[in-house]
């Protein structure tokens, strides 16, 4: 017989072993991953890979940790209520009333989320940040956004946000790209003219695995 073919028969099982091994660890980390996440399995992948620049920060170097840039790879954290998300926000709440410093993720104050733009599946999903919260009367026609100090109004005017006028049929976020001169809200952001339903919401942005994408 062969040496070298006796040679390659004893290295087979170990070849064997060795992947089987991988495997189960990738497989433990990828169930550990999910299991914090939150997230349905196997219907809402963990992680999200980021492809556009709409979260870069001007005055931060590319691939620098605490920043989105494309191909950066983030965690998803599951979002079961509107509480679950910390908005920017404006002079009367959010994120910078969080502590004594504020909260921030990402370089700005609140939480970023992946959303699904106008619930729609068959695009990508969009991660911006969460700017503000619009509450919608049904009864009355209403609106209130606690962050900008707005109660019971008619329609909904954030001058910081280049809203004016704004009537949406339902509640949701208001939501925003840190590299966006205007809110995807804003008819000529054409990216999602509602509000963002918490139905829509994938999950919040959290950790960062730069490049990975």
């Amino acid at each position: 017989m062969n040496p070298s073919f006796d040679s390659l028969e004893n290295k087979i099982p170990s070849i064997v072993v060795e992947i089987a091994v991988a495997i189960l660890i990738l497989g433990g980390i990828m169930g550990s991953i999910w299991l914090y996440s939150g997230q349905p399995f196997p219907g809402s992948p963990p992680l999200v890979v980021i492809e556009s620049g709409s979260m870069m920060h001007e005055n931060e170097p590319f691939g620098r940790l605490g920043t989105i840039d494309p191909g950066d790879i983030v965690l998803a954290k599951a979002v079961h209520q509107k509480e679950d998300v910390i908005t920017h926000g404006g002079k009367f709440g959010g994120a910078r009333f969080v502590g004594s410093d504020g909260y921030k993720t990402y370089g700005d104050y609140g939480d970023v989320i992946i959303y699904k733009p106008m619930g729609r599946t068959d695009v990508l999903p969009i991660i911006h940040r969460a700017m503000c919260w619009v509450e919608y009367d049904e009864n009355t026609g209403t609106y209130s956004v606690q962050e900008y100090g707005i109660k019971n109004a008619t329609s909904v005017t954030i001058p910081e946000l280049d809203l004016y006028g704004y009537q949406p049929d339902h509640s949701g976020f208001i939501t925003k790209g840190d590299n966006n001169e205007l809110p995807d809200q804003h008819p000529n952001a054409r990216i999602c003219e509602e509000p963002v339903k918490l139905e829509w919401v994938i999950g919040k942005a959290q950790g960062e695995l730069p490049w990975f994408g």
